[in-house]
């Protein structure tokens, strides 16, 4: 997986990399990849740290997180169906949480993350 077009992707689709748009979902997305506060804390709980919710607008950390994040919820995927998964499958696992590859709401999220 090139994570490095994956990430592009996802900041392009969630805010095209603009500081103006760091915010969303009603407030409950933050940064450049709109991360939400479960993810943060899932992450703190896995590695023993105390992040908040607002330093996710650090792009170093956001960037960590998420791939962290797509990393283990991929695997996930891998082990389930025996295959990697595709840019389209880790687009919706951000989109839509864990399983979020099985939700009718990510379905066109993920074709327009392959369209970019």
């Amino acid at each position: 997986m090139d994570w490095l077009v994956m990430f592009l992707t996802v900041i392009s689709m969630e805010t095209n990399g603009d500081p103006i748009n760091m915010i969303g979902d009603n407030g409950r997305a933050l940064g450049i990849i709109q991360i939400h506060m479960v993810v943060v804390e899932e992450y703190n709980s896995e590695h023993g740290t105390f992040f908040s919710h607002s330093q996710v607008r650090d792009p170093n950390l956001s960037i960590a997180i998420a791939r962290w994040y797509l990393d283990k919820w991929g695997k996930n995927y891998q082990r389930i169906h025996g295959k990697e998964p595709t840019p389209d499958i880790l687009y919706r696992i951000w989109n839509g949480g864990p399983r979020g590859w099985e939700k009718r709401a990510t379905e066109k999220k993920g074709e327009e993350a392959l369209q970019k």
